[in-house]
């Protein structure tokens, strides 16, 4: 804040997989599907994201929720859980 923008560049060459979501509402959840969780589990972690609209100091415009996933090529489980409006 109050700084010039950076701009960064991962140029980190590996084998590790991510996964990405851009969630959408239904009839009875919010258009932008904010408030919804996702989890991911692999043979060895599982992971949780928020969908968020923000924060409270840096403004977020991408919703997708990304998932690192090192060097598991295989998703075992994905669970999406909706807030209800």
């Amino acid at each position: 804040m109050d700084s010039s923008p950076a701009l960064l560049r991962n140029a980190v060459k590996n084998n590790n997989h991510w996964i990405a979501f851009r969630l959408v509402g239904g009839p009875k959840s919010p258009r932008d599907a904010i408030g919804a969780k996702v989890f991911v589990t692999t043979s060895t972690i599982r992971q949780r994201a928020d969908v968020f609209s923000g924060a409270v100091t840096v403004p977020v415009s991408d919703q997708r929720v990304h998932f690192g996933l090192g060097q598991s090529d295989k998703i075992d489980k994905i669970e999406f859980i909706g807030q209800a409006a």
